[in-house]
C-alpha cells in the first residue's frame, strides 16, 4: 500500500511539472525590436508591451533600394504586397496610404504575454501573434522576421 501510495505521489508530482513547465510564465512587460526583415518586405518593426497595453510600430519597404527615392507600393511584387496586407490587417494597421514612406502604429489594451523557453506569445482580445524563440534572446514571427528580445 505505501508503495502504492509513493509511486501515486511520483506520478501527480511529475505530471504537476509537467503542466506547470507547458503553460510559461507571464512577462509583464517586454519589448522585441526588428533585427532582420526575413521574407517580408520590412525596414523596421518593434512591439512594445507595458503596463497591459501593446504598441507595435513598423515601417514596410525594402532594406536595400538602388537609388535614393522613397518606394512605393508598386515597387512591391504580387508575394510582397499580399505579405505586406496580411501583416498590416493583423497588426491593426488600417490604410496602406503612404505606407513606405510613414510608420505604421497601433495599440492593443489589455494585453497578455506569455513566455515559454520555446516561444512568446501576446495575446489582445481576438488577436494572438506568436514568436518561436531560437535563443533567449531571439525570436521570429510568422514571417520569419527576427526580433531581439528586451526586458
Amino acid at each position: 500500500m505505501k508503495k502504492l501510495n509513493y509511486v501515486a505521489l511520483s506520478v501527480l508530482l511529475f505530471l504537476t511539472l509537467v503542466i506547470s513547465g507547458c503553460s510559461g510564465k507571464t512577462v509583464s512587460s517586454i519589448i522585441l525590436q526588428q533585427t532582420d526583415n526575413g521574407q517580408i518586405p520590412q525596414n523596421s518593426g518593434t512591439f512594445v508591451v507595458k503596463d497591459g497595453q501593446l504598441t507595435i510600430k513598423k515601417q514596410y519597404g525594402k532594406l536595400i533600394k538602388s537609388s535614393s527615392s522613397p518606394e512605393d507600393i508598386s515597387d512591391f511584387n504580387d508575394e510582397e504586397k499580399e505579405l505586406v496586407k496580411q501583416d498590416m490587417e493583423k497588426n491593426g494597421f488600417e490604410s496602406e496610404k503612404d505606407m513606405v514612406e510613414t510608420p505604421m502604429e497601433s495599440t492593443f489594451e489589455k494585453v497578455k504575454v506569455t513566455e515559454t523557453d520555446k516561444e512568446i506569445t501576446i495575446t489582445a482580445s481576438d488577436k494572438t501573434w506568436t514568436f518561436k524563440k531560437e535563443s533567449d534572446r531571439i525570436a521570429k514571427d510568422e514571417n520569419n522576421v527576427r526580433y531581439e528580445i528586451l526586458k
